[in-house]
């Protein structure tokens, strides 16, 4: 529906702006169980510094699709900012397999 319009708005930085449209979208059942735009829906929010409620949409994005890679590298970076190194570590072993853009990008986050 509105998803490309949402990406741009998130690429911009304008994460206010996502989160309304994102929070329409989730209005309809077909979207609620969509891994991705809860994990954008969940970036959105950790950008704006709602970390309580960005964890609970990650999780829920990762109830649906536990190997969801997007959602594991950003909840493992939420973890990393909230000093919960070791839950960190345990999603980054989940992504070790993959080999995937998302590992790199969590190990690094969480070596700085």
């Amino acid at each position: 529906r509105n998803y490309p319009e949402i990406l741009k708005l998130i690429e911009k930085g304008e994460f206010s702006n996502a989160i309304q449209k994102i929070e329409k979208v989730l209005k309809s059942k077909k979207f609620r169980k969509d891994p991705d735009i809860l994990n954008h829906y969940a970036y959105c929010l950790r950008k704006i510094n709602n970390i309580e409620k960005a964890e609970i949409y990650y999780i829920k994005a990762l109830n649906i699709d536990p190997s969801h890679r997007g959602a594991l590298e950003y909840l493992g970076e939420l973890y990393v900012d909230t000093k919960r190194i070791d839950k960190a570590k345990k999603i980054l072993i989940k992504l070790k397999n993959c080999r995937c853009e998302e590992y790199s990008e969590l190990k690094s986050y969480i070596e700085k």
